[in-house]
């Protein structure tokens, strides 16, 4: 291979390569925005000797728990979250940007069939399941609503 072949191969890699990046679109709705944009970016901005405070600007507040939250789980797309608290349930929560720049949570599902408060949920990456527990190990499958399994410990 001479060396003009070999600048000639690596001119169009790069070519493809810079193509392919300029035609990547980003998920707009997965950016930070509104009061959470200019939260950290005041956060991120501050001196390391000062105290990190959330009262000082509302972000969001959620409607669906008649007690308190115990556990929360974020899942990777970023837009999903799972919470499960005191007054045994479990909520799949789902966070939409709209196009007018305003924030849509909804609950898509909810689950009650615990015993006690839910203090533990765990997101199975590989298996696409939750893992929760309130004494028993419940499996759900947050994405369809469905419970897999659980596993209760006999007396």
């Amino acid at each position: 291979m001479s060396r003009n072949d070999s600048i000639s191969a690596n001119d169009v890699l790069m070519s493809i390569r810079d193509r392919d990046i300029r035609h990547q679109q980003l998920d707009e709705s997965r950016f930070l925005r509104k009061n959470w944009l200019s939260y950290w970016e005041h956060e991120v901005g501050r001196s390391e000797n000062t105290i990190l405070s959330f009262k000082q600007i509302h972000l969001q507040s959620f409607v669906g728990h008649t007690n308190a939250v115990r556990s929360l789980c974020v899942l990777d797309d970023e837009s999903t979250f799972i919470s499960g608290g005191r007054d045994q349930k479990l909520l799949v929560w789902k966070v939409e940007n709209q196009n007018d720049n305003s924030i849509k949570v909804e609950s898509r599902w909810s689950y009650n069939g615990y015993r006690k408060s839910v203090f533990a949920i765990s997101f199975l990456e590989s298996l696409r399941l939750a893992a929760t527990c309130d004494g028993s190990v419940h499996v759900l499958d947050p994405f369809r609503g469905q419970i897999v399994c659980r596993y209760s410990q006999s007396k």
